[in-house]
């Protein structure tokens, strides 16, 4: 707060001198290059704090995060990490869910999700489908989640009521 503080002071003293400089007599020339300098130096003030961040290396700006408690930062990993899987796994589900409205079969899903180490990421692994759905709604589903989720058909579960 104080950075700012001295910033917004520093600026409206140099928009006071600017206009003070402006008041003084001169001839056309002078006053032109008058105000052109005055212009430059306000414009210099206001700009102060972007010439400083130049100093500033990625590593300044994460220093907060290495002087951070490690069992919080461990604990928000884990947290997103979870969050992460919930949303890929309901994504994934009301995904399924409307492929299934679309050729009108009547099914909800649960969706297991795996890490895939190599990717770094979270996939659907297997599909548990509950609900009515005729052989050829199944087949079709069934060749879908093959074809865009890569789970083949023996990781896929029909459940019927």
């Amino acid at each position: 707060m104080t950075a700012i503080k001295s910033w917004l002071l520093s600026v409206v003293a140099c928009s006071f001198l600017g206009a003070l400089a402006q008041s003084l007599p001169l001839k056309r020339t002078g006053k032109r290059a008058l105000t052109l300098l005055c212009g430059c130096l306000l414009v210099l003030t206001v700009l102060r704090p972007l010439l400083r961040l130049k100093d500033l290396s990625p590593a300044d700006l994460l220093l907060p995060w290495e002087t951070a408690d490690p069992e919080a930062v461990a604990r928000a990993e884990s947290e997103n990490e979870a969050l992460l899987q919930e949303l890929i796994r309901s994504q994934t589900e009301d995904l399924l869910a409307q492929k299934a409205e679309a050729i009108g079969a009547a099914l909800t899903f649960r969706v297991e999700l795996r890490r895939d180490e190599a990717a770094g990421v979270w996939i659907p692994w297997a599909v548990e489908a509950s609900g009515r759905a005729d052989a050829a709604q199944q087949a079709a589903l069934s060749d879908w989640l093959q074809d865009a989720l890569s789970i083949p058909p023996e990781r896929q579960r029909w459940v019927e009521p």
